[in-house]
């Protein structure tokens, strides 16, 4: 039998649950958009160093989208500055990251399928 502390809990929990549905819903979309996006801009930079222009030229992202990958990617040492060309400095994949960072991305890209299915 159930106590009433613990139906009174469940019930509790019920209501958060729909009250902040709508906020985990965005956050769970904003997430998967932020996650296509960084894996596009690896994508485009591990074959060759480019400029924030080129990459989002490439990819279609904004550049300032592309720019906010950049540097994420950077500082958590994914992805290396390399020569100035112009205006612009070129990047390109860390290199001893780059094949930890394919099976990671095949996993985020298998999972987003598997929700997608999910929700389908």
């Amino acid at each position: 039998m159930k106590t009433d502390e613990t139906v009174v809990k469940k019930e509790a929990l019920k209501a958060l649950r729909k009250e902040r549905g709508e906020t985990l819903a965005k956050a769970k979309s904003l997430l998967k958009v932020r996650s296509k996006m960084m894996r596009e801009v690896k994508k485009c930079i591990s074959g060759e160093a480019k400029t924030v222009p080129e990459v989002a030229e490439e990819t279609g992202l904004a550049p300032s989208a592309v720019l906010w990958c950049v540097s994420a990617l950077r500082k958590y040492g994914m992805a290396v500055e390399g020569e100035q060309d112009g205006d612009y400095f070129k990047y390109e994949a860390a290199v001893e990251k780059a094949a930890d960072e394919k099976a990671v991305d095949q996993k985020a890209a298998e999972k987003e399928a598997a929700e997608e299915t999910e929700a389908s």
